[in-house]
């Protein structure tokens, strides 16, 4: 696992999303990086989640890392997402938004943001 940087804990200390796991809801989660670009974990805030010791494995079950995705693509911003530019978003949440229709729907409404309505008509889905 690589270590969290120094300017990206003291975000995630600042900020209450990251008190919960995206998953459960139970409090004091572990981090879970959940991008990989260029065989290294992303270490942006955008691409850290919160997420139950219990699932935070070296191998956790596929759907729990798409969701956990789910979740971050929902939260980053245009900017974050254009620091690397060979990694096909567009396709990524199409794909993750169409597999879990329902887990997205629940997703947007708890952790949607400023960017929402990029990712509901990118994605296809109201």
């Amino acid at each position: 696992m690589r270590p969290i940087s120094k300017l990206v804990r003291k975000i995630i200390d600042n900020n209450p999303f990251y008190r919960f796991s995206v998953i459960t809801g139970k409090p004091n989660p572990s981090m879970q990086h959940c991008w990989i670009y260029g065989g290294t974990q992303i270490g942006d805030a955008f691409a850290i989640v919160p997420l139950d010791y219990e699932y935070n494995t070296s191998h956790p079950p596929r759907d729990v890392v798409d969701k956990c995705q789910i979740v971050s693509l929902i939260r980053a911003t245009p900017e974050d997402l254009a620091k690397y530019p060979r990694m096909d978003w567009n396709q990524k949440k199409k794909y993750l938004f169409n597999k879990y229709t329902e887990f997205y729907q629940i997703a947007l409404k708890k952790y949607g943001n400023q960017n929402t309505e990029n990712f509901r008509s990118e994605s296809g889905r109201v």
